[in-house]
């Protein structure tokens, strides 16, 4: 295996941790993983986001919001997955 062959190796085996990790807090957040997202929207202004779709249909309120959480929980997994490379 030559270097360029490793280096694509490691990638899809950090791209695999990131979505494994990414799907399973969407499957089951934890309560910190709801908390950090409310605490990081936040300053982007959570109340305001929830009142922008406070008038939609209970199934699009949901959907934004979670979609919104689900964004978040990305953002983490990557996090946590350069967390675990680097350890």
């Amino acid at each position: 295996m030559d270097f360029l062959d490793e280096e694509k190796h490691k990638l899809s085996k950090h791209a695999a941790l990131v979505q494994e990790i990414y799907e399973d807090r969407c499957l089951h957040p934890s309560k910190n993983n709801i908390l950090n997202c409310i605490y990081e929207l936040q300053p982007a202004g959570l109340a305001s986001l929830i009142h922008q779709y406070w008038n939609e249909e209970d199934a699009i309120f949901g959907n934004r919001i979670r979609e919104r959480f689900k964004r978040d929980f990305l953002e983490t997994s990557q996090i946590r997955t350069l967390e675990i490379t680097l350890e």
